[in-house]
């Protein structure tokens, strides 16, 4: 069951089609509607959790809008609350219609902005947050480049930065910088189908 205290004020402070609450083995569709990334993933989540469902709309109020990347965010929050304590661990959600070097570092910066607005929702809710997960749903991969003369053209721009994108994409940890340190978490890649449907178990992932 979850806290009293974050249900009351899930009752009370938040827009009922924002969020969802999903009992144990209980299973949810995550949707995200535009070209870029349409997708439709049903999760099915192992213990109690808290899905945010449109964060991207819902960003820190008081942040500067006019500042490039700001209002960046995920695709979807999911608190998922641990077998022994009321500890949640996150997992975060972000959808592409392609993968590429240039998506990638973009999807990190939506990763960072979407964990600093999950803290600020758990800090009001008083959730005692635990381990934060990554993923990323496709349905292209374009990461390494297919002709021979691609990486060359990569290596002779001296583009470390695609080349670290594409290793973090093969070892499947990713690097952000969050608090000015540099962390690395775990993720996830979701191969969807052609249309952009997928579906998942979402349990803690190996480390």
């Amino acid at each position: 069951m979850l806290p009293v205290h974050i249900k009351e004020k899930l009752d009370n402070f938040f827009l009922e089609k924002e969020f969802a609450i999903v009992e144990t083995n209980g299973k949810i569709t995550l949707r995200e509607k535009s070209e870029t990334g349409k997708a439709e993933l049903v999760c099915t989540l192992d213990e109690e959790s808290i899905v945010f469902l449109r964060p991207e709309q819902k960003v820190l109020p008081y942040l500067d809008t006019q500042k490039p990347g700001s209002t960046s965010c995920a695709d979807a929050f999911v608190f998922k609350k641990q077998k022994t304590n009321d500890r949640f661990d996150l997992h975060m959600f972000e959808f592409k219609k392609t993968v590429n070097t240039t998506h990638y570092s973009k999807v990190k910066h939506q990763f960072t902005m979407g964990i600093y607005n999950a803290r600020a929702i758990a800090g009001f809710l008083g959730m005692d947050l635990g381990e934060i997960y990554l993923y990323i749903g496709y349905r292209n991969d374009e990461m390494v480049p297919n002709k021979k003369s691609s990486l060359i053209s990569l290596r002779a721009n001296n583009n470390l930065q695609s080349f670290d994108n594409m290793k973090e994409w093969k070892n499947r940890e990713c690097t952000l910088e969050i608090d000015a340190e540099k962390k690395k978490f775990v993720f996830e890649k979701i191969v969807l189908d052609k249309d952009g449907y997928g579906t998942i178990k979402v349990t803690t992932l190996e480390r």
